[in-house]
């Protein structure tokens, strides 16, 4: 009987010795008590309740298994849906905080620190954003096959490669609000450059009250979107004839442009520039020789972030000419495509010389609707004579319609505050690799962006303030009309890389000498551009 109660008492004492551990004491604090069998059992009891509820305590905190042994779905619901509020709570405080110091003034170039990034070049910025600066740069390599008809009397054309455009650009902000550009062309499009040349070199200073923001240098005059759309973003290689023929492009000179509306739904732009200083020259002299240009622009339709937009514009230009200091008016346009190629038609000399002004008009629609894009433009060049120069005021006209189609989905992004059209970017990047050992070695492929485009252009250089001359002897220099049609393919490989790919067929015809004059000529010509 003894034998059996000590039996059954040290068989607790050791179930006691290892709760007690587990309940955080040591064996010696266990056996340092009262050792009698009366002492023990009471003290074995009242461990034996503390383990109840200690494993009471356990069951309570554990996770609910389901049936399987997986943890229970409303328990992982209920985690989930707590960490989701819990973090939509941190994510809303952080956006407060960063509203907060969005709203408090920071000092203008309190933080110099520079930090580098890749925005479709390298690009460095300050944490406020008052300090930016990006190096870059485009480059266009073309190649041209020619083939004028055999029963026509055109031009000699040879085949030709060459580099279009070759530029290194430097621009940024200083102090927040001043922009500035200087970018220099080293290419030769038609060996005829030995030195570098400016494009744009100019300064900006923005947020001013009242007109916006004020620009002094060289750069575009504010005339034509086909014009102030970059040579980077064209889906076409050349602009249309009757850019090459009327568009004043750069000069140097000053210009006040903005934004119009709260959601700039409008631009407008005023200048006044050197009327002589055509192509990318950073000098010009002469006395009473300016022109003042204005456009505006107006966006009807904007919806879906620029995916359906229509846009309305037009510009004006009035350029004075000192007919005994400088040049006067003349006129000339080329196939649609720069290798070498001579000029089809030309209105220059004769009575032009004597032409005091020149008025240029000009009016431009244009459509994006998702994939689909249209544009057309027109130029009316009215010249004048002060004295009236018997009613021999000649005046010139051209137009252009275009249409074009991503063929993978994308649509031609449009740039609010130039009034223009902007980058390009593929919904997918070009990429043409094979894939690691582990995968197979299969063949992965990226299509990049795909677009069809055609134009057709007409300039007519024959008009004489709408009514012919009594003989072509007395016309002002004009050799003709002169049209082409342009069919062309882009693949843009990213943002940043394209292949162009263009047939031009040109139809030249002179109403003075038809059987000399008039012809045909047929064109090739792809393009490699890269610009960062």
């Amino acid at each position: 009987m003894m034998r059996s109660l000590w039996r059954k008492t040290w068989r607790k004492l050791a179930a006691v010795a290892v709760t007690g551990v587990l309940a955080g004491a040591t064996v010696d604090q266990v056996y340092s008590q009262d050792t009698s069998p009366n002492a023990l059992l009471q003290r074995l009891e009242r461990l034996e309740q503390q383990n109840r509820e200690l494993q009471q305590k356990l069951q309570s905190v554990q996770t609910p298994v389901a049936a399987d042994g997986g943890v229970d779905a409303k328990t992982v619901e209920s985690i989930v849906s707590n960490y989701l509020q819990a973090q939509a709570k941190k994510e809303e405080a952080k956006k407060k905080d960063e509203a907060k110091k969005k709203d408090e003034p920071v000092a203008v170039g309190s933080d110099l620190n520079l930090k580098a990034t890749w925005n479709n070049g390298i690009s460095f910025s300050t944490p406020n954003k008052d300090f930016k600066l990006h190096f870059g740069g485009r480059a266009h390599y073309d190649m041209g096959w020619f083939d004028p008809d055999p029963n026509s009397n055109i031009p000699e054309y040879e085949d030709a490669s060459g580099f279009r455009r070759a530029r290194l650009r430097a621009d940024g902000t200083c102090w927040e609000v001043i922009n500035w550009t200087t970018e220099f062309d080293f290419a030769s499009p038609d060996n005829t450059n030995s030195t570098a040349t400016f494009t744009d070199v100019y300064m900006d200073i923005t947020q001013l009250p009242w007109i916006g923001n004020f620009r002094a240098g060289h750069f575009k005059e504010p005339f034509s979107i086909e014009e102030l759309t970059s040579s980077r973003y064209l889906n076409t290689l050349e602009r249309s004839l009757l850019n090459s023929a009327f568009t004043p492009s750069r000069r140097l000179g000053i210009m006040a442009f903005n934004t119009i509306g709260d959601e700039d739904r409008g631009t407008w732009a005023a200048g006044l520039f050197r009327a002589n200083g055509a192509g990318n020259r950073g000098f010009d002299q002469g006395d009473g020789e300016y022109s003042a240009t204005g456009r505006l622009t107006f966006l009807p339709i904007y919806e879906h972030s620029g995916r359906c937009l229509l846009h309305v514009g037009g510009a004006y230009s009035h350029r004075s000419f000192n007919t005994s200091d400088g040049p006067t008016p003349s006129y000339s346009s080329r196939m649609s495509i720069r290798l070498g190629t001579p000029a089809l038609v030309t209105a220059s000399g004769n009575i032009l010389t004597e032409m005091d002004s020149e008025q240029l008009y000009q009016g431009e629609v244009a459509l994006v609707w998702g994939p689909f894009t249209a544009q057309s433009e027109i130029i009316v060049a009215q010249n004048n004579h002060e004295e009236g120069n018997d009613g021999q005021n000649p005046q010139y006209w051209g137009t252009y319609v275009q249409a074009s189609y991503f063929l993978t989905g994308e649509h031609r992004p449009y740039s609010k505050k130039s009034g223009a059209f902007d980058r390009v970017k593929p919904l997918e990047p070009f990429y043409l690799v094979r894939s690691g050992e582990h995968d197979g070695r299969r063949i992965l492929f990226g299509r990049g962006a795909w677009e069809v485009v055609a134009r057709w252009a007409y300039i007519d250089l024959t008009t004489n303030s709408f009514q012919n001359a009594p003989s072509s002897s007395t016309r002002a220099g004009g050799t003709g009309f002169l049209q082409d049609l342009t069919l062309g393919v882009n693949c843009y490989f990213n943002s940043n890389f394209k292949w162009q790919l263009n047939y031009v067929r040109a139809w030249r015809h002179s109403d003075a000498d038809p059987a000399e004059r008039s012809g045909a000529v047929d064109g090739v010509a792809m393009r490699f551009a890269w610009d960062f």
